[in-house]
């Protein structure tokens, strides 16, 4: 009898993280499909940073 009661708790515990971490992950999703596209000019001055800041090189392997 203890040990079932032990088992529904643990269960119920769960559920409850369950129900959090799908709750958390509909939030990102909806946060993610509602964020505004990028402009081609602003892929383009990023890509220009990263090259010129040395990001994405080799500059480790050498």
């Amino acid at each position: 009898m203890k040990k079932y009661k032990i088992c529904k708790i643990l269960l119920v515990i769960l559920a409850i993280f369950l129900c959090v971490a799908f709750y958390e992950l509909l939030g990102i999703c909806v946060a993610y499909k509602k964020q505004p596209e990028v402009s081609n000019t602003t892929q383009k001055e990023t890509k220009n940073e990263k090259h010129v800041s040395g990001y994405g090189t080799d500059a480790c392997n050498t």
